[in-house]
Order: structure tokens, then C-alpha cells, then sequence
């Protein structure tokens, strides 16, 4: 028998107090003298909870939580700690760097659990804290993401400041000699991941082939990416793109609902065409231009799919992503359009284990050169989301897309936090 909603967050609740006691210890210094700080998110409350524990992560996430990944990185130790409380009553945390905020909330009945983490002193990295004055649980958020802050607050949540303060990462950005470009913690390359991918652009080089390829984290900005700047036909990629414009501009499709969930859904040439008849071809170009794609073009009066680069899909689907996170008018009903598409090797593969937007497209092989194979979208890791774009000139040929997106998938959680589990196991074509 399936426990109900209000069953299920009494479970989560209590399971998570149960975790928080066993697993709250205080911090040690190491010898890399910082800490990745894991946050989640409790589905039935809307708490975030934040912990340097991999134990209490990994345990949250087995009754329920869902793990966002890291949020910042901590240091070890410093004359700043910060404290962690906890509310028996509304079952929420608070976490302060200020002494007297910690007494007052325990005289107001609140648990103290102790020094959690500590806050960096030099100040390199600000952590900020909005407020949600319309929730008893789930009041608070932290994060050093100035675009994440932004989407909250323009919501009507308040800006409270800095919480407190993170270090740096440590990333570098450094491009192999095989032309890839990493994102990330120094010493990646030499990654088991980063070679998988490596292998998987390679074999299609191999093969006379042509690929562009962007991966980009949308909480951390770590990223991966090949000949990003080299423009590909998009083929039927372009309709995610063309809709979303339609959707935000004008709020809903109106009367040409039918049309927009028809092009995305299930890719119908008949409907897209009908749209940009309605719709026309300047807005989507001002659209493109405004969000990271000015170099995007049609080559030809008579086509209505584009010329752009990995680079510039990967930059309209951040647009996308910050517009849906905003709660902009539309996005919830493009997201629905995007979690049910067909024919796409990221569906096919990645949807078993996570949600996953993604349009495809592909032209066969032909004289004229507009031969392509692409999936794009957004996919909602165990650890966090990112774009995912992969455009090739193969002729409608999906297969070898699959090891290369099982691969960048792989490649997303060793630098990330998540799953390095190949899925390619029992893969097909359709999801």
C-alpha cells in the first residue's frame, strides 16, 4: 500500500531528523583544507538541506531527497563557523554564521545541531541567502549563483544579502591536444570519464565525420566542449527554439497549442512549417540574437531550420533554462512539451534514470550538404542539471550518438558529483 502525500512527508521529515543526528559531526581539517558543501531538495516540503556529509547525502537520498549536487566549497576551517538548526515544529533547518541569531532561534524552541561548516574569512566566494515569505518550511535558500538569486527573487522571495562566503573552486580551463576544452578541477584530462569522451569524438572523426558538442552545468559552470564554434545544420533542433520564442513572447500558443506540442512532441515537419507561417522568421531572429545565437542563420529562404554552432544552442538553451526557472509565462507548458519528445537518443538513453528535455533532429545524407544528426537539450542528473548539446553531420544515423552521450553523461557526474554509470545497456532509438 503506497503511503499518501501527507504520509510521505511525515516519513521524510522524521527519517531526515533520524539522519541528521546520526550523521552531524564536527568538521576536520584535510589536507586539501576545503570541503564540497552537497545540497538537496526534500520534494514534499520544499526544504533545501545542505551538508558536508557524503554519508547524510547519500542516506537523505535513499528515503526521498533529491541530491542538487555540490553548492559551494567550504572550507575546512575558520574564525567564521557556521551553525545549523533545526525547527521540530515546521520541520525546517536555518543555518546562520551569527551567534546571537543561534540563541535566539533556541530560546524560540529550536534544535541546535552544532558547527556544520565553517565560512571562508577571506571572503573569495559570497553565498547568498533569499527568503520565501509566503512558506513556514522552505523558507530559506543559499547560493552563490547570482542568476539563481535573480529567478528568486524576481518570484517574491527577498534578497537577504550574503549568508556567507565559499572558496574558490579551483577550476581551470584547459584545452587537450585533441581539441576538447574541460571546465573543471585541475588533473580532469587524466580522468578514466574524460577519456571515455575522448574515445567516443574520436571514433566519429574516425568515420569522416563532423561533431560539435557542449556540456554545461547550470549550478557549478563546469563544462566540456568540442569545435563549439563551428556551425552544423540543426535540422528539426531548431523547432525547440522557434517554440520556446512563441512561448515567450507571446505567454501560451493560444489557438496554436496543437501546432506547438505537434512540432515538439513528435518533431511534425507539417506543423512547424504552419507556425513559422503564423509566426514569421524576424521575432525568432531578434529571439536568437538576444539569447546567445547572433551567428545562427537560415541558408535559405525556402528552409526554416538553421546554420548554429554547439556553442550558441548551448547558449539559447541557458536562456530556456533561466526563463522556466524564473516561472516565466510559458515555460511550464514548453517543459511539458520537452519531457514527452520522441525519436531522441538522450531520450532514449538518459530518460530510464532522470527527466530529460531534448529535441532531435536529422536530414539524410544528400548532395546539397544538409546532411545532420543532433539531439539538444536539458537533463536533470542525480547530481545536477545541464545542457546537453550534440550535433553532427552524420545522415539521420542516431547510433553512434548513444556512446557519445552516454559518455558526456558519465563525464557530467565525475566532475559534478553524480553517476559515472555507463546506461548504455538495453539502450534504444525511441524513448
Amino acid at each position: 500500500m503506497r503511503a499518501n502525500r501527507h504520509q510521505s512527508q511525515a516519513l521524510l521529515a522524521t527519517a531526515a531528523l533520524a539522519l541528521v543526528l546520526t550523521f552531524l559531526a564536527p568538521v576536520t581539517a584535510r589536507a586539501a583544507d576545503a570541503q564540497s558543501m552537497w545540497r538537496l531538495y526534500n520534494p514534499y516540503t520544499g526544504e533545501h538541506l545542505y551538508t558536508a556529509s557524503t554519508s547524510e547525502r547519500n542516506a537523505l537520498a535513499e528515503i526521498g531527497w533529491q541530491p542538487e549536487g555540490v553548492g559551494w566549497i567550504a572550507p575546512t576551517s575558520s574564525q567564521t563557523p557556521v551553525y545549523r538548526l533545526f525547527n521540530p515544529y515546521v520541520d525546517d533547518h536555518h543555518y546562520t554564521t551569527s551567534v546571537d541569531e543561534c540563541v535566539a532561534l533556541v530560546d524560540a524552541g529550536w534544535r541546535d545541531e552544532g558547527i556544520c561548516w565553517y565560512s571562508d574569512d577571506a571572503k573569495t566566494v559570497e553565498v547568498k541567502r533569499q527568503f520565501n515569505p509566503y512558506e513556514q518550511r522552505g523558507t530559506h535558500n543559499y547560493t552563490y549563483s547570482q542568476d539563481e538569486a535573480n529567478a528568486l527573487v524576481s518570484r517574491g522571495w527577498h534578497d537577504e544579502g550574503a549568508a556567507w562566503y565559499a572558496v574558490a573552486r579551483g577550476d581551470v580551463t584547459v584545452t587537450t591536444s585533441s581539441g576538447i576544452t574541460v571546465g573543471g578541477p585541475e588533473g580532469f584530462t587524466g580522468s578514466a570519464e574524460f577519456q571515455r569522451v575522448e574515445q567516443a569524438i574520436s571514433s566519429v572523426r574516425a568515420a569522416g565525420r563532423d561533431i560539435g558538442v557542449v556540456m554545461y552545468d547550470l549550478h557549478s559552470g563546469r563544462s566540456l566542449s568540442y569545435n563549439a564554434n563551428k556551425s552544423f545544420y540543426s535540422a528539426s533542433t531548431a523547432k525547440a527554439l522557434y517554440c520556446a520564442m512563441i512561448l515567450e513572447n507571446y505567454g501560451s500558443a493560444g489557438a496554436n497549442t496543437r501546432l506547438v506540442e505537434a512540432s515538439l512532441v513528435d518533431s511534425d515537419n507539417a506543423s512547424y512549417g504552419r507556425l513559422v507561417d503564423i509566426y514569421g522568421r524576424p521575432q525568432f531572429d531578434r529571439w536568437l540574437a538576444a539569447n546567445g545565437a547572433p551567428s545562427a542563420y537560415h541558408p535559405s529562404a525556402a528552409l526554416d531550420y538553421l546554420y548554429i554552432s554547439a556553442g550558441e544552442t548551448a547558449n539559447a538553451w541557458e536562456h530556456i533554462w533561466n526563463w522556466w526557472l524564473s516561472g516565466g509565462a510559458g515555460s511550464s507548458e514548453f517543459a511539458g512539451y520537452m519531457r514527452r519528445t520522441h525519436h531522441s537518443a538522450m531520450g532514449g538513453l538518459l530518460r530510464k534514470r532522470y527527466e530529460a528535455w531534448c529535441k532531435p533532429g536529422w536530414y539524410p545524407d544528400s548532395p546539397v550538404g544538409i546532411n545532420a544528426t543532433n539531439d539538444v537539450g536539458i537533463v536533470f542528473s542525480d547530481c545536477e542539471p545541464y545542457v546537453l548539446v550534440v550535433m553532427t553531420n552524420y545522415g539521420n544515423n542516431f547510433q553512434p550518438l548513444f556512446p557519445i552521450i552516454d559518455s558526456l553523461n558519465a563525464c557530467h557526474g565525475a566532475l559534478c558529483g553524480g553517476s559515472t554509470e555507463s546506461l548504455l545497456t538495453g539502450y534504444e532509438t525511441r524513448s
